[in-house]
């Protein structure tokens, strides 16, 4: 599928794991409140599905005692566990985590083995006629369910430069939407767009849709504003654009590189760092599992 294909190349996973946002601790609070919620048990597993390169797993060991992040991405996976090993050697943690191969309609779990099922920024890319039914199995009787997804930052910057990140959010979202990049996005980016409306778990899977948006829920600082051309390194359009012109990373006609000129242009340096945010915005879809 097109998918494999996005998240295989190496340059690509790497700028990945680097550039995408953290999400903040208010939006697992939200998740781990509603779960408490309905839940008869302490919450004790987690499964993230399309786990990448292990972000939200990685965190959600802080959280509970068994984690899982699967993934189809052999190259995400292995990322994922060096992150896991360094974190680990930082700080140990009384936490079990694993990484697996499997997918959104396959995850190869036991039935009603979880607590919580976690997706982040991937529900688009699932057929969920298959993920429904195979999240309803795995999770225990009115166990939660937690999707999420986050459309195009706006760029922050400190006071007094309010005006130039509104330009440069301005052309971003260009870079975004217009040619050369904007064509190459899935289709299945407009649920993103959407805020998945249409898609969200229903009776008779699932019961007691939360819905929530979250403003400061997912940031990423940039130290540099060949950092902001790094995020849009790491889009899979832009990959699939590369590939498809034949264009050289910082060739003449690389759109990141266009990206990064237009930036300095608007805040008026060359070299020097620059502080600024990236801030997504980010919905987020709450359900529980129909016993």
């Amino acid at each position: 599928s097109s998918m494999k294909a996005l998240f295989t190349d190496p340059t690509q996973v790497n700028n990945y794991a680097l550039y995408r946002p953290d999400y903040s601790n208010g939006l697992y609070t939200k998740i781990i409140d509603y779960a408490n919620q309905n839940m008869n048990s302490k919450l004790e597993t987690a499964v993230d599905i399309g786990t990448g390169t292990g972000q939200v797993a990685l965190k959600l060991t802080e959280l509970c005692g068994h984690v899982i992040g699967l993934d189809t991405s052999d190259q995400q996976l292995e990322v994922a566990r060096q992150l896991w090993e360094s974190k680990s050697a930082l700080k140990k943690s009384s936490s079990i985590l694993k990484f697996a191969k499997g997918s959104s309609e396959k995850t190869n779990l036991e039935m009603s083995s979880t607590n919580l099922i976690t997706v982040a920024q991937a529900l688009h890319w699932f057929d969920l006629d298959l993920f429904y039914p195979e999240a309803h199995r795995i999770l225990k009787p009115n166990g939660t369910l937690a999707i999420w997804g986050y459309d195009k930052p706006i760029i922050e910057a400190d006071s007094g430069n309010e005006l130039k990140a509104k330009k440069a959010t301005e052309i971003l979202h260009r870079m975004f939407d217009c040619e050369p990049v904007g064509p190459f996005w899935d289709v299945r980016r407009q649920l993103v767009y959407a805020e998945l409306r249409g898609c969200e778990p229903t009776p008779p899977l699932f019961s007691q849709l939360q819905r929530y948006s979250l403003s400061d829920a997912a940031v990423r600082p940039v130290r540099s504003l060949e950092a902001v051309g790094g995020y849009m390194r790491s889009w899979s359009a832009y990959a699939a654009c590369m590939r498809h012109h034949g264009w050289e990373t910082d060739s003449e006609q690389d759109p990141a590189r266009t990206l990064v000129r237009g930036l300095q242009e608007v805040f008026e340096v060359a070299e020097e760092p620059v502080e600024l945010r990236l801030a997504f915005p980010v919905f987020l879809l709450l359900a529980t599992r129909q016993p």
